[in-house]
């Protein structure tokens, strides 16, 4: 009777996982052309593009069931690399960023419905650079920009290539500010969050301004005391309603301090922050949930150690600690969703000197990112935790960029999030301050005879419920000592329910 009941729980849970993901079309693309980034075009199909040899770029459409609709051909500089591609929805253009000099930007712009494609060549003024990601703000790309001095936006229209300066207003007269994130709304609303001044007198602000580069709200968070705001290290906004908006972000324990302590929730609504919450990271029950206590007081003791080393010369890096998403808001409030991360170190023997003769001795070595889990965290209208929930991200490698969820998304009373390493495909679902259930699946049909090695995977979220993946698998020669073999480009559309 006990062997009945477990094949039928097996059966019932099998049922459950192979439902989740269907794979709605499959095929294999020439390895010649290095189709290394992939770009959602919605419903309209994919773009996919790399360097088919130094200087000659590939450009090629799919449509949803990765049949061909066009393709281009681009020469550019030798060196040139991509820095940001993006879909503009409200002119149906891919704009492609390739970085060639100093001070010059190569813009590619193609039409899919017209089949058009141009280069323009768009000069940043001297003294000046780009920093951070390009966004698209409606028909426009916003890139945050500095000189010697100050921090700026450039806004640059694709269509002609023209440059204008949008100028960051801080309430503070005179203050030096940078530019942590540019966020579009879609309703006009472009949310910028900056700190101005310098160590302990710095602030975190979040300003809203409409498409055309307009203030339209200079502060969101001026109702806030000054030794708060000075504890903020950087914001994500998420618009909720006209003039509601949540705002999440890492603090640290003092003004001086670049340690992360933790996280802030708030909430701006009639014109002032409703309620402003700190949790240190021990406040979170299932926060550790992902390893023992030994392994993560080893990890505390690792960046007790040396942490402020590493923030003094990767300060980049430790902004980075975690990557947010938008805030979801429930019947019961608001679920923020982060990945969390922290650096790890590799201690080396060295021997040294011809005075002191052959000596131990041990130096540190950034040795990439270890991506463990990602944390949900429930907050109702009043700040305060309503539930929290450890979910573990499985990398089977050390990577040196966020792995993140693909999609977080609300439907109905759940909030479903979607990752995938390209082989596997995982699904978290939180309903009623609960994590249901985490399930994984393979989603390609690439038969088990062939398969040897996954040399690289990308995964992007296409549209709905659909997702793209590109893998190359290599594949040995059997009986081959040296590891003869071939490798293959192959893409997958799935869908998970």
């Amino acid at each position: 009777m006990r062997k009945i009941l477990a094949i039928a729980v097996f059966l019932l849970f099998a049922g459950q996982l192979l439902s989740q993901v269907k794979n709605l079309a499959f095929r294999q693309f020439d390895l010649d052309e290095n189709l290394n980034y992939q770009l959602s075009l919605g419903k309209k199909g994919m773009m996919m593009f790399g360097q088919t040899r130094p200087g000659l770029w590939n450009f090629r459409m799919v449509d949803t069931n990765l049949n061909d609709v066009k393709q281009w051909e681009m020469s550019l500089y030798r060196y040139a690399a991509v820095k940001n591609f993006v879909f503009i929805e409200k002119t149906g253009t891919v704009a492609i960023w390739f970085f060639q000099t100093k001070t010059d930007y190569a813009l590619i712009t193609i039409h899919p419905d017209l089949g058009d494609i141009q280069n323009k060549t768009v000069s940043i003024p001297r003294k000046t650079y780009l920093k951070g990601s390009v966004t698209v703000v409606g028909s426009d790309l916003w890139f945050p920009a500095a000189s010697r001095k100050t921090e700026f936006i450039y806004r640059i229209q694709p269509e002609t290539g023209k440059i204008d300066l949008v100028n960051i207003q801080s309430p503070v007269y005179k203050a030096s500010t940078q530019i942590l994130t540019i966020q579009d709304f879609g309703k006009g609303e472009v949310a910028v969050s900056f700190i101005e001044g310098y160590k302990r007198r710095r602030l975190l602000e979040v300003s809203i301004y409409n498409d055309s580069g307009r203030i339209i709200k200079p502060s969101l968070m001026g109702t806030l005391i000054e030794d708060q705001r000075r504890l903020l290290r950087d914001a994500k906004v998420t618009r909720l309603d006209s003039n509601d908006y949540s705002i999440t972000g890492m603090f640290s324990k003092n003004a001086s301090s670049a340690v992360n302590k933790g996280v802030f929730f708030a909430r701006y609504s009639q014109d002032k922050v409703r309620y402003l919450s700190f949790f240190n990271y021990e406040d979170f029950e299932h926060f550790n949930d992902y390893k023992d206590r030994s392994i993560w007081q080893k990890i505390y003791n690792i960046e007790d150690r040396f942490v402020n080393n590493f923030i003094r010369l990767n300060r980049w890096s430790n902004a980075r600690m975690a990557v947010q998403h938008d805030a979801v808001l429930t019947e019961n409030g608001l679920v923020f969703i982060a990945e969390y991360y922290y650096p790890t170190y590799t201690q080396q023997l060295t021997a040294t000197g011809l005075v002191t003769g052959t000596r131990n001795a041990t130096r540190t070595v950034f040795d990439g990112y270890q991506y463990t889990h990602a944390m949900a965290v429930g907050i109702s209208p009043m700040g305060q935790k309503q539930f929290d929930a450890c979910i573990p991200i499985f990398a089977s490698y050390k990577p040196f960029i966020p792995i993140t969820f693909l999609k977080v998304s609300r439907e109905g009373s759940k909030v479903k999030m979607v990752q995938t390493s390209g082989k596997r495909v995982y699904t978290a679902v939180i309903r009623n301050m609960e994590t249901k259930y985490y399930d994984w699946t393979v989603t390609h049909n690439i038969p088990e005879n062939e398969r040897e090695s996954w040399t690289m995977s990308n995964a992007v979220w296409w549209y709905d419920n659909k997702y793209f993946i590109l893998e190359r698998q290599r594949t040995r020669e059997k009986g081959s000592i040296l590891g003869k073999g071939q490798t293959r480009c192959y893409g997958s559309v799935i869908g998970v329910d």
